[in-house]
């Protein structure tokens, strides 16, 4: 029991695959995505999202959508209530020209009351349930956000500043940091977006603590204590476009396409290539008077093998749906949102947000 505590902390610890010195899919909490209405378009809103949920997905994008001071929050439950994923956000107007903005994100993603059976065993060798402690895994990210327009022009710039946070119970904690730099491009129906993550390369450093009593029992059953140690995560990037289609005078129709480029070594994508991996994400919104929205997309399209024919390949797509609500300042957002088509149930995801718009003053 003892080696399968160790082995699962450490499983969570590293969330790592090492290629040539540098990891994959570290920090991938990062990757799951802020807000009901991004996860139920797929997570194709790099051009579109303007709220400050863009701090997240495009931080040039990020606006309080008209009012001084915009606030936002989301909860999502993943495998079965295992996992809690939670974000909080802020933004608020700069300057008295209307084209800054600045705020603050935090990001959450953790599992809690994990059961420490290290200390199960009474010297005497008998079992104490007495014994057993609670911990929690969990990472945390803080977002500090900037957005300009450039001039009178259709660009927008801006960036974030990031700090990570990971724990493991007591046994171990890092800090890291990056930055992310980002693009739009504003048409009347047309937007592009850039967004280059970790530009800085992000460096999570480790350190490790035991109590001695601990440190007894993992050396008896053989396993290798770390001192310390470093995640590098490398670079990527993300473009996408999103297209305004006029329905009627009630109605219009958002089409958005996104593609997601990370260059730490071959991923389970739909592109893939020792040097660079490329996952696209298809999303559409429709948008009623701008009071009621339907949505869907699809996450992600992989690759893979059968079981019964190893020599044959098989595609599945991740599909995402959403609906939303805007009630006066409020907009509420509901996603359903699925992490594997294996097991549906314990896959499944139903993701709420809300944001709140502060109404600015009259003048």
């Amino acid at each position: 029991m003892n080696r399968i505590l160790f082995f699962l902390m450490m499983c969570w610890l590293c969330g790592t695959v090492s290629v040539e010195g540098q990891q994959i899919y570290s920090n991938d909490f990062l990757n799951i995505g802020v807000g009901a209405r991004s996860l139920g378009m797929g997570k194709a809103v790099i051009a579109s999202e303007n709220s400050i949920q863009a701090a997240y997905w495009n931080p040039s994008n990020f606006t309080t959508q008209g009012g001084p001071i915009q606030l936002s929050a989301m909860h999502a439950v993943w495998f079965s209530g295992v996992v809690n994923y939670d974000y909080l956000g802020m933004g608020f107007k700069m300057g008295n020209d209307g084209k800054s903005y600045g705020g603050f994100s935090l990001i959450r993603m953790g599992v809690d009351d994990i059961p420490n059976t290290l200390q199960l065993y009474d010297a005497d060798g008998r079992i104490n349930y007495s014994n057993i402690r609670s911990f929690s895994v969990a990472d945390y990210a803080g977002l500090i956000t900037y957005s300009r327009q450039l001039g009178d022009s259709p660009w927008r710039v801006g960036g974030n500043v990031k700090i990570i946070r990971r724990v493991l119970g007591s046994f171990a904690k890092a800090w890291g940091g990056g930055l992310d730099i980002a693009a739009t491009y504003s048409g009347e129906s047309f937007k592009f977006g850039a967004v280059l993550r970790d530009i800085s390369t992000t460096v999570n450093a480790w350190s490790y603590e035991f109590s001695e009593s601990d440190l007894a029992i993992l050396q008896q059953l053989g396993n290798t204590i770390p001192k310390s140690a470093q995640e590098v995560i490398r670079p990527s990037a993300s473009v996408g476009i999103a297209k305004v289609l006029k329905w009627n005078d009630d109605m219009n129709i958002t089409l958005a396409l996104d593609a997601d480029m990370t260059f730490d070594g071959q991923r389970n994508t739909l592109i893939q290539s020792k040097t660079v991996s490329v996952e696209p994400h298809f999303g559409l919104e429709l948008n009623s008077r701008d009071v009621l929205y339907l949505r869907a997309g699809i996450s992600s399209i992989q690759k893979r093998r059968k079981i019964n024919n190893p020599d044959a390949n098989e595609y599945f797509i991740q599909p995402n749906m959403g609906i939303g609500l805007r009630l006066g300042l409020i907009n509420i957002n509901y996603a359903l949102a699925f992490l594997n088509e294996d097991d549906a149930k314990s896959s499944l995801s139903h993701v709420f947000s809300a944001i709140y718009t502060l109404k600015a003053r009259p003048e």
